[in-house]
């Protein structure tokens, strides 16, 4: 039985129970939090990671399983962008700046920003077969070599040993090649030894070419809600396709949802479309009860889930207790008012949960 990873960033998944099936197949937990939770007390590894740094940490993971080879290779050529050679011209940041920018109109001239077309001299492809001691310049023809993968476009000139210093996986090497243990050190604060030991754990997954494991990256609001945290998430995303994690069981990039405080906007009004525990907003139409429940209830079997459940139970609940909804509208605006620790008049079973 093949042993899966978990990387956990800024997440208590003890108060969800997604431990569980980690555990009952002898998975390997690293838990990566500013704080010291439940679940970072149970990992195996436990990094107090500086708030705001993780792309830091996930670029030197992705330096690491570069570097030593743990690498899913022919996930990379076959089915990721990887091996797609990039335009002459284009230039990563070194000075935090991609090419193409205009300083006095502070825009982007992006005609660089784009793959390599093939020409219309012949010549060969860009093809294992073709790669000496230089790279060769791709060129238009019919290759001499392998076919393209069916799943890369016949346009595109492509490089099937990652070696051309224009292909994508190239020039992800080059741009993480800044992100060294000494430097996650000092951006992260995790100190460079257990840095090594979790970038070793959670690669080892590739360790030899092995592809039977798998591993997975789990996240919460702390990336969510973050400024840049669609940066965030798509470097983790970069980790994942690298190791081949991604359409396979127990991998992927994870996201958790059921804390508190992300529904707050549902729990306290903060959504234009509903009110304090998950009720819609009524209509003028909506003259009594009965008419905003056949509304708002969806009445195909595929929709008929637990909110909409909890919904007539609450709203029977307080049918019983003799209040019409015109009594709970204003009750729920009673709760808007006194604030997020007052309670509001109904609750579904997610939100006592």
């Amino acid at each position: 039985m093949t042993r899966p990873h978990g990387l956990k960033f800024g997440t208590n998944i003890w108060t969800r129970g997604h431990d569980q099936w980690l555990d009952r197949r002898n998975a390997k937990i690293i838990s990566v939090d500013p704080r010291f939770t439940r679940t970072s007390s149970t990992a195996d590894l436990f990094l107090q990671i500086r708030a705001g740094s993780d792309i830091a940490f996930l670029g030197g993971m992705i330096r690491y399983a570069i570097e030593n080879n743990r690498i899913a290779k022919e996930y990379l050529v076959n089915y990721t962008n990887a091996a797609f050679v990039v335009q002459e011209g284009f230039k990563l940041p070194e000075d935090g700046l991609y090419s193409g920018f205009d300083s006095a109109a502070g825009t982007y001239d992006k005609s660089t920003w784009n793959y390599q077309a093939v020409g219309a001299s012949s010549g060969k492809m860009c093809t294992a077969a073709a790669i000496g001691g230089e790279a060769p310049e791709p060129t238009h023809g019919q290759p001499e070599g392998p076919a393209p993968p069916l799943s890369l476009p016949p346009n595109v000139a492509y490089d099937l040993t990652l070696q051309h210093p224009r292909c994508v996986f190239h020039l992800l090497k080059q741009q993480y090649s800044r992100y060294t243990p000494e430097t996650v050190e000092r951006i992260t604060g995790i100190p460079r030894d257990q840095f090594l030991k979790a970038a070793d754990m959670f690669t080892s997954v590739r360790k030899d070419g092995d592809m039977k494991k798998v591993a997975t990256i789990i996240y919460a609001v702390g990336w969510t809600q973050h400024s840049f945290g669609t940066q965030i998430i798509r470097t983790a995303a970069m980790i994942q396709l690298l190791l081949g994690n991604v359409g396979r069981a127990g991998g992927g990039v994870n996201a958790l949802r059921g804390h508190s405080n992300i529904q707050g906007a549902t729990d306290m009004a903060g959504l234009f479309d509903s009110l304090p525990g998950y009720l819609k907003v009524p209509l003028p139409a909506d003259t009594d009860l009965a008419t905003f429940l056949k509304r708002v209830t969806p009445t195909t079997r595929t929709l008929r889930n637990s909110s909409f459940r909890s919904l007539r139970r609450c709203m029977a609940l307080q049918r019983r207790r003799k209040t019409d909804l015109r009594s709970i509208i204003c009750r729920s605006r009673a709760a808007i008012a006194r604030g997020p620790t007052s309670g509001t008049t109904c609750t579904t079973a997610r939100s006592r949960a």
